[in-house]
């Protein structure tokens, strides 16, 4: 009698633990990284955060991103390329100062004429770009981002020009 409890008791147990963990693995959706937003991110020295071509009607566009630097000293933007998919790379105006990121600090781009990084012309909505912004203490940040038409969500990013 006491076998036949012991066996029941070990019998509903491993069925309560295995029939608890069937819809947990190593890919359960709390262990995947979640972009609500159109960005995409890049982690690196300074991370570009939700990098994004934004593209005007008429061909321009303007690159809006957040640069985060997790180095212990401020890091210049000495330059931004940005490429296409297919290859060619598109013309990259920037602004008249160069922009500078302080240590731990995150700097907006494309919300003022003083950060903006505009394409006179190329820039078409929908397909992706390869953005390489390079510092002058740290290494270069390369991210795969969508070029998306400015809507609502980007009214609030300067204009090419």
């Amino acid at each position: 009698m006491i076998r036949r409890r012991t066996t029941v008791s070990a019998v509903v147990a491993a069925a309560v633990l295995g029939l608890s963990a069937c819809g947990t693995n190593f890919s359960a959706q709390t262990n995947q990284q979640y972009q609500a937003a159109e960005g995409a991110n890049q982690r690196g020295e300074v991370d570009a955060m939700n990098t994004v071509l934004v593209a005007d009607e008429d061909g321009t566009g303007v690159l809006a991103a957040g640069l985060v630097n997790k180095t212990d000293s401020a890091q210049k933007l000495t330059g931004v390329t940005i490429t296409t998919s297919d290859g060619k790379q598109l013309t990259v105006d920037a602004p008249a100062e160069a922009v500078t990121v302080p240590a731990g600090k995150i700097v907006s781009l494309g919300q003022a004429d003083t950060d903006a990084f505009s394409v006179p012309e190329g820039a078409a909505a929908g397909r992706y770009v390869t953005v390489t912004f390079s510092f002058s203490n740290a290494q270069d940040t390369v991210v795969e981002a969508p070029s998306a038409a400015r809507s609502g969500t980007y009214e609030n990013i300067v204009k090419a020009g």
